[in-house]
């Protein structure tokens, strides 16, 4: 489908995309009470040919068409949660659920796209390249079991993540952009060591030392092994020294954290902190032991490149904005933008002239823009090999 055609469809669906958006309004649930949000999502998901993803320690839904072509897996992400807020709308379809509301973050509309996407997508089915994911994520879904399961059933194969918020508080049908800035690896790392009392050419200070001497030449001899520019960074966080008072210690610990980008600097660092400790600093008995802390996160403008073309062929150039700010982490996307290269796109919905007080006006006509931006995804990276891409609806006040 061309861009046009992809106009054309989503301008049809937008009377069922109202409709559907109207009924979602009404019930601004939370975890564990999404008794009429998941009604109304199996509902209008039952004509669709989808495969359930059983979700055990979380409210969320998870749903898979599964294309007749091989292909990549692309995963679509909305938020179900409403907002504490009371709704002072004064349309028809307000809210019914005392004290929250969806006019604040539009989840409605997210969990509208989704639908809709399905709606659209299965009639492409058999020539589909690959297979689509979509998750209606819950509130409760940082806890611990429940992000062990999305990491193992979700979100273990995807490489990209593109987050898309509906915001009332941008302009109508503008765009904006924006990336993260890249954040490194971390591994921590534990050296310890202990002095043989038993050897009599060895001094008793020898421990404190030589723990010294490593602290301060360490980070140097490893710059100028791997080279100036190879971006390695270490911070020595703890040296503890046995606990007995006015003795001169034989055992000594230290603790840290390096700083890589990937798991082959952080491997071929650790070896090369091996060999410097164990041959030429403290001997054969220090024992070094490390474990990754977290992942890195990069600043992927690769895929910003990628998908930007895609995003100007649905609005005019002076509505493709860069936005000066990273606005990655104020949703529940954060958990998977703290460890996936990441590009958010905010759609404005509020028409002109803007003002505080008409905020929480959604413009409905933007939920066929957003449902393009969903289906462009699909038909112009459906066929690009193995990448994982993903794309996010979220509502942001």
């Amino acid at each position: 489908m061309n861009t046009n055609e992809i106009f054309a469809t989503t301008k049809n669906w937008l009377p069922k995309l109202k409709a559907l958006r109207r009924q979602l309004h009404k019930y601004p649930e939370t975890a564990p009470t999404f008794t009429q949000t998941h009604k109304i999502i199996l509902d209008k998901l039952k004509s669709c040919k989808l495969k359930q993803i059983k979700l055990q320690h979380s409210h969320s839904l998870c749903f898979e068409l599964q294309g007749d072509l091989s292909g990549p897996t692309l995963l679509f992400c909305a938020n179900m949660s409403g907002t504490a807020l009371m709704d002072h709308s004064k349309e028809n379809f307000h809210s019914l659920v005392p004290g929250y509301t969806h006019s604040e973050q539009n989840h409605d509309a997210e969990i509208t796209s989704l639908i809709g996407l399905m709606w659209c997508a299965q009639k492409l089915k058999s020539t589909l390249h690959g297979n689509i994911r979509i998750l209606f994520m819950a509130d409760d879904i940082n806890s611990t079991s429940s992000l062990r399961e999305l990491q193992q059933n979700v979100f273990n194969d995807i490489k990209y993540a593109t987050h898309f918020e509906f915001s009332n508080r941008y302009h109508y049908q503008r765009i904006y952009y924006s990336y993260d800035y890249s954040k490194p690896r971390i591994d921590q790392f534990n050296i310890a060591y202990r002095d043989n009392p038993s050897q009599a050419q060895i001094k008793s200070n020898k421990t404190v030392f030589m723990a010294s001497k490593l602290v301060t030449q360490l980070p140097i001899i490893i710059k100028q092994s791997l080279g100036e520019l190879t971006p390695v960074g270490f911070k020595f966080t703890k040296i503890h020294a046995q606990d007995a008072h006015n003795i001169q210690p034989n055992h000594i610990e230290i603790e840290g954290n390096l700083y890589t980008y990937d798991k082959e600097l952080a491997n071929a660092t650790f070896s090369l902190i091996t060999d410097l400790v164990q041959n030429q600093m403290l001997g054969p008995s220090a024992v070094i032991s490390t474990q990754m802390a977290y992942p890195p996160l990069y600043n992927d403008t690769n895929w910003m490149n990628q998908l930007l073309p895609m995003v100007s062929q649905l609005v005019d150039e002076q509505s493709l904005i860069e936005h000066p700010i990273p606005m990655l982490t104020n949703s529940h996307f954060s958990i998977i933008s703290e460890s996936i290269p990441s590009v958010q796109l905010t759609l404005g919905t509020q028409k002109f002239p803007f003002d505080e007080v008409s905020s929480n006006t959604f413009e409905e006509s933007c939920l066929s823009l957003g449902l393009s931006a969903l289906l462009s995804i699909v038909c112009h990276y459906q066929d690009r090999g193995n990448n994982v891409l993903t794309a996010k609806f979220d509502g942001a006040g």
